[in-house]
């Protein structure tokens, strides 16, 4: 489980969030029906333009498929500094 705050938006704008696998996620959600899920809180928990934000960046993620491009951006670097590597005298 990853837990995260502030960091995600620099400390301007209240935003936190938990990440964890699916196993632990149903584990928890899996309960008596009086019984609260996985009670917790973030920092100013819902804050509208924190979510707003975040809906937003992940919607430009989607759409200008960010992850795919970073991976092959990630790829042109490592080359470049295998090259610079190589060119360098030891």
């Amino acid at each position: 489980m990853l837990n995260f705050a502030k960091a995600i938006t620099n400390g301007v704008i209240p935003l936190g969030g938990v990440v964890c696998r699916d196993a632990l996620f149903d584990a928890m959600m899996t309960g008596p029906e009086h019984v609260i899920e996985f009670f917790h809180g973030y920092t100013y928990s819902g804050h509208p333009v924190a979510c707003a934000a975040a809906i937003a960046t992940l919607d430009l993620y989607e759409e200008e498929d960010l992850f795919a491009r970073a991976g092959k951006m990630g790829v042109a670097l490592g080359d470049a500094m295998h090259s610079a590597l190589k060119a360098s005298p030891r």
